[in-house]
């Protein structure tokens, strides 16, 4: 299988900071999963060191796209983390509940386009969903829960929307973690200095979360989104998008990906400058 590279839209629209400022939101959609909650609930450490278990595994995720030779091993590293995670009605590698982990991040790369005011065409789309059952497949897990297209994804994340998500206690306890945000000091940030300022974030912060929220899940959680919050919302995120899209890319990337393109740009510097075969120097 090869690895992504930079000519795929994969490569081109995952690798942003950007997507932290959602990162609560996706994982309450995770959690929303009963089998996937029941096994954070037991084995995640996630309600009491959110900032950690974040900085540990959204890198390890990013690197399957990114890593180059190297994806494959971390595919496989993360499999093997999950391995242990099961009990009664549950296993983190069921494909059902393994895919939905994932789904949620290929709806995050489609919503943070769509959302930053990015129009893809179709053929867009169906390249890039088309890319995120290549990346699925890398884990070496059963295809048989992938939708084939990217209409049938479409579907696929309504109904599990409407039908399958639940407010669980796991992804309660994480939505109430915004009611304790200066708790837990982000790393490198004096926890004097985090109690002070949590609560100038918190707020802001969970309201651009609640914004991700399809209005079926909004509803299950019990939160209230007006029309005015969804104009204010999108102009919001067009904004940040549009700022943030003029960025260093040593700013602008996650570290992950920043790596990645400056190795891919030193290849490319090294294979120009290697003599081509038949041609005197």
């Amino acid at each position: 299988m090869e690895p992504f590279g930079p000519d795929s839209l994969l490569w081109r629209n995952f690798g942003s900071r950007l997507g932290y400022l959602h990162g609560a939101a996706y994982g309450i959609l995770q959690n929303m999963y009963p089998p996937l909650g029941a096994g954070v609930t037991e084995h995640s450490d996630v309600y009491d060191d959110p900032w950690d278990r974040l900085i540990r595994s959204l890198p390890q995720i990013i690197g399957v796209v990114y890593d180059g030779p190297a994806a494959l091993e971390t595919a496989r590293r993360i499999r093997k983390y999950h391995e242990p995670i099961s009990g009664p009605g549950y296993h983190a590698l069921d494909p059902g509940t393994f895919y939905w982990a994932h789904a949620t991040f290929v709806r995050a790369i489609f919503f943070g386009i769509e959302i930053g005011g990015t129009v893809l065409t179709r053929a867009e789309k169906d390249q890039l969903y088309r890319e995120s059952i290549d990346w699925y497949a890398m884990y070496g897990l059963s295809m048989r829960p992938v939708p084939p297209d990217y209409d049938a994804f479409c579907a696929y994340w309504d109904r599990m929307c409407s039908s399958e998500l639940e407010a669980t206690p796991a992804a309660l306890r994480l939505l109430a973690l915004f009611d304790h945000f200066g708790d837990v000091a982000y790393p490198g940030v004096p926890r004097v200095l985090w109690r002070a300022s949590a609560p100038l974030i918190a707020r802001p912060l969970r309201w651009l979360n609640y914004g991700v929220f399809p209005p079926v899940v909004r509803e299950k959680l019990g939160i209230t989104w007006t029309d005015r919050d969804e104009r204010r919302f999108r102009r919001v995120m067009r904004t940040l998008a549009a700022v943030w899209r003029r960025m260093p890319d040593r700013i602008r990337l996650i570290s992950r990906a920043y790596e990645a393109q400056r190795r891919v740009t030193r290849e490319a510097a090294g294979a120009a400058a290697r003599p081509r075969p038949g041609i005197a120097r």
